[in-house]
C-alpha cells in the first residue's frame, strides 16, 4: 500500500508470477520464472528504491526459499506419464528429468541464476537501498547451500552464479570491502566443504575438473576485489587448490577433460591452479598460449604451459606474497617424484607437466625477484635460492629412475641456467649464503653418485646424453671457480674436490664392460681435468691435493698390480676389469702431467709434492714395458714421453 501505484502494479504483477514460479508443473514454473526475470531486466529500471526492498526480499527471496521447501519435499521416484509403460501413448522422459526432485532442481537452477543475474546488472543501484548488506550475505548464504548439499546440476549452477555476482563492470564502483570480504569466506568455505560426503551417495561429478574449473575461476576475481591476502587468508587458499587438484575424474568423462598419461599436457584445473597463483604475483601471461592473456578452459584444444624459464615477469607490488606463492610452487613440483594421493581418484593423472610448469613459474618468480633489487641478494631471495635447490635435488637424484628419462634432462637445463645466473651473485659474506653453497653441493654429489638400482636398462644414446650433461655441470662450475673475483666458501670446495675426486675414478667403478668403461672415460677425464685445476689454485695442503695424491697411490697400486699379474699369467691375459683400470690409469696419468708442465710454464704455483708423487710413477711404468697388450703398449709409450720435461723440471 505504501507503494505509488504504477509500482504497485508492477509489484502484483512480480507476485503473481512468483506464485507461478513454485507451480506444480514444471514448464509452467520455467515459463514464468523466464518471464518474471525478463521483466525485471527490461522494465527495472522503471521501480522506485522502495520497490526494488519489496521485489528482493517479497518477491526474489521469496521464490529461493520456496523451491528449497519444493525440493526438500518432492520425491525422487521415478515419473511416468501414463498406467502402462508399453502404451502408444507413453513419452519417454530423459534420465536428468525423470522425477520430480531433478525438475525441482531445474527451477531451482532457473531461480538462482535469475536472481544472480538482477543483482549483478542492478548491483550500482542496490548497494544503495537500506539493508542491502543483509541481503548480499543472505544471497550468498543460499547459493553455499546450493553448492553443498544440491545437486550436481545446482551445486555447478551455484557457483557459476557466485562468479556472476563477482563479475561486476568497472564503471561500478562499490566503496565497502565489506560484500568481497564476505564473498571471501563464502568460497573458502565452499572449498573445504565440497570434500565432505554429499547427500547423494551416486553423486560423483561434483568433485570432478568441471566443477574445480567454475569455483578456481572465482580465486581471481576475488582478489582483484580484496587487492591484497594475508599470509593466513593464502594458506586457506592453498588447501582449495589442492582439493582441486586432488579431485577425482570419472571414467566416464576422463577422455573429454583430462589428456591421456602419456600426453605431455596440463589439464584444465591444473592450468587453473597456476592461473591462480600467477594472478597473485604478476599480470603478465605466463602461459605459451596463442590466445594471450585467455584462458581456455578445454584441455584439449588450450595446451600451453609455462616452459621459458628465462622469462623476466613483471612483478606486482606485493612482496609479501613472493614466497608463499614460490613456495607453494615447489610443492607442485614435489608431484614429479611423489604425486599426491589418488585413493579416491577413478583415474590417474600425468603430474610431469604441471611440476615442470610450476617449477618454470618459481624460476622465474625468483629470478624476476632478484633483478628487482638490482641483482642483490635479499634474505627472502636467499632462501628462495635455498629451498629451490632442495626440491630440485629431490628429482635430481633418481636419474635413471625418472621416466621418461627426458624429464631428468628437462630438470638439468634448469638447473644449469639457474647456476649460470645465480652463481655470480653468490657471495660468502652471510650464513644463508653457506647454507646455498652447502646445499648444492649434496645436490651435486646425489646427481652424479646417488646410488639408486638401475630399474630400466639404459641405451648407448641415453647413456651418453647423461654422461654429456654430468660434463656440462662440472665444466660450468669449473669454469666459475676459476674466476680470479670467486670467492667461494672453503666448505664447497672441500666437497667440490670430494665430488672431483670420485668423478675422476668413477669409470673404474663401472661393469667389466669395455662399452661401459669407455661411456664414463670422458666424463672421468673432465673430473680429473677440474681436480688438478683446483689444486693449482689452492697453496695450501687442501683436500684437492690429498685427493690428487690419492689418485696417485692408486695409480701406482693397479699398475703394480697388473705388471705382477701380468709375469705370473704366462700365455693367458690379465683379466679384462684390471686391463681397463690399466687404459684409465695411464691417460689420467698423462692428463696429469701435462697440467703439471702447462702450470709452470704459465707461472702458477705447483705443488711440489705433487710433482714429485708424478715422477715415482716412472719406474712403475718402466715394469709395464714387457705388456702383450698392443693397445696397452701405445698408451704407455704417449705416457713415457711426457717424463722428460717432468723429471728436467725436478732438477730446476
Amino acid at each position: 500500500n505504501s507503494l505509488p501505484v504504477f509500482d504497485a502494479v508492477w509489484m502484483l504483477l512480480f507476485t503473481c508470477l512468483s506464485d507461478l514460479c513454485v507451480n506444480e508443473h514444471s514448464a509452467i514454473r520455467k515459463s514464468a520464472a523466464q518471464t518474471l526475470f525478463t521483466a525485471l531486466s527490461a522494465h527495472g529500471s522503471l521501480l522506485q528504491p522502495s520497490t526494488w526492498q519489496a521485489v528482493l526480499w517479497q518477491v526474489l527471496f521469496t521464490i529461493l526459499e520456496k523451491v528449497l521447501e519444493a525440493i526438500t519435499s518432492s520425491s525422487s521416484s521415478t515419473l511416468t506419464t501414463s498406467s502402462s509403460s508399453s502404451s502408444p501413448s507413453s513419452i519417454l522422459i530423459h534420465h536428468s528429468r525423470d522425477t520430480a526432485q531433478k525438475q525441482w532442481a531445474e527451477t531451482q537452477v532457473i531461480v538462482l541464476t535469475g536472481v544472480s543475474r538482477v543483482v549483478h546488472t542492478r548491483l550500482d543501484s542496490l548497494f544503495q537501498l537500506e539493508g542491502f548488506e543483509r541481503a548480499w550475505t543472505t544471497l550468498l548464504n543460499i547459493i553455499t547451500n546450493c553448492t553443498i548439499n544440491g545437486t550436481n546440476e545446482v551445486a555447478v549452477a551455484a557457483v557459476s552464479s557466485f562468479q556472476l555476482l563477482l563479475q561486476t563492470p568497472d564503471s561500478v564502483s562499490i566503496p565497502s570491502t565489506s560484500l568481497w570480504e564476505k564473498a571471501w569466506s563464502v568460497w573458502l568455505h565452499i572449498g573445504r566443504e565440497v570434500t565432505h560426503d554429499r547427500p547423494n551417495e551416486e553423486d560423483k561429478f561434483l568433485l570432478s575438473q568441471d566443477f574445480f574449473i567454475n569455483l578456481l575461476q572465482l580465486f581471481p576475481l576475488l582478489h582483484k576485489k580484496l587487492n591484497s591476502f594475508t599470509p593466513q587468508q593464502l594458506k586457506l587458499a592453498f588447501q582449495v587448490f589442492n582439493t582441486a587438484l586432488l579431485s577425482p575424474v570419472p571414467k566416464d568423462v576422463s577422455p573429454f577433460l583430462v589428456p591421456m598419461v602419456h600426453e605431455n599436457t596440463m589439464t584444465s584445473v591444473q592450468r587453473l591452479v597456476l592461473y591462480c597463483l600467477s594472478s597473485l604475483i604478476t599480470t603478465d601471461d605466463v602461459f605459451q598460449s596463442k590466445h594471450s592473456g585467455k584462458l581456455n578452459n578445454n584441455s584439449l584444444f588450450d595446451k600451453s604451459e609455462i616452459k621459458d624459464p628465462k622469462k623476466i615477469i613483471k612483478l606486482l607490488p606485493s612482496p609479501l606474497l613472493y614466497y608463499p606463492v614460490f613456495n607453494e610452487l615447489l610443492h607442485y613440483f614435489s608431484f614429479l617424484c611423489s604425486p599426491p594421493s589418488e585413493s579416491n581418484a577413478e583415474k590417474h593423472i600425468n603430474m610431469a607437466p604441471f611440476a615442470f610448469s610450476s617449477l618454470t613459474l618459481s624460476l622465474q618468480l625468483m629470478r624476476s625477484c632478484v633483478l628487482s633489487h638490482d641483482s642483490q641478494m635479499t634474505s627472502e631471495t636467499e632462501l628462495m635460492m635455498e629451498e629451490f635447490l632442495k626440491a630440485v635435488h629431490q628429482s635430481l637424484k633418481l636419474k635413471y629412475n625418472l621416466h621418461p628419462l627426458q624429464l631428468w634432462f628437462t630438470l638439468v637445463n634448469m638447473l644449469l641456467f639457474h647456476l649460470e645466473w645465480s652463481l655470480p651473485i653468490l657471495t660468502p659474506s652471510h650464513d644463508d649464503n653457506d647454507r646455498i653453497w652447502n646445499v648444492l653441493g649434496i645436490a651435486l654429489y646425489d646427481l652424479f653418485f646417488a646410488e639408486i638400482p638401475h630399474t630400466v636398462q639404459l641405451s648407448i644414446e641415453n647413456q651418453r646424453k647423461i654422461e654429456d650433461y654430468d660434463i656440462k655441470v662440472i665444466q660450468l662450475l669449473k669454469t666459475h671457480i676459476s674466476l680470479p673475483s670467486t670467492t667461494i666458501p672453503s666448505s664447497f670446495i672441500s666437497k667440490w674436490a670430494v665430488i672431483l675426486n670420485k668423478g675422476s675414478l668413477h669409470s673404474l667403478q663401472g661393469t667389466d664392460t669395455p662399452s661401459s668403461v669407455s661411456l664414463r672415460e670422458h666424463f672421468s677425464r673432465v673430473c680429473f681435468e677440474a681436480l688438478l685445476q683446483l689444486s693449482f689454485m689452492d697453496h695450501e695442503e687442501s683436500s684437492s691435493h690429498i685427493a690428487l695424491n690419492g689418485i696417485l697411490e692408486r695409480s701406482e697400486c693397479i699398475l703394480r698390480k697388473y705388471s705382477e699379474e701380468e709375469k705370473l699369467s704366462g700365455s693367458c691375459p690379465p683379466s679384462r676389469s684390471l686391463l681397463n683400470e690399466v687404459f684409465l690409469v695411464l691417460k689420467s696419468t698423462t692428463v696429469l702431467i701435462q697440467s703439471l708442465k702447462n702450470a709452470r710454464k704459465q707461472g702458477s704455483a705447483v705443488n711440489m709434492s705433487l710433482w714429485n708423487q708424478g715422477i715415482k710413477l716412472y719406474p712403475v711404468l718402466i715394469e709395464c714395458i714387457t705388456c702383450s697388450n698392443l693397445q696397452l703398449r701405445v698408451l704407455l709409450k704417449e705416457t713415457l714421453e711426457q717424463f722428460s720435461d717432468l723429471i728436467e723440471g725436478s732438477y730446476q
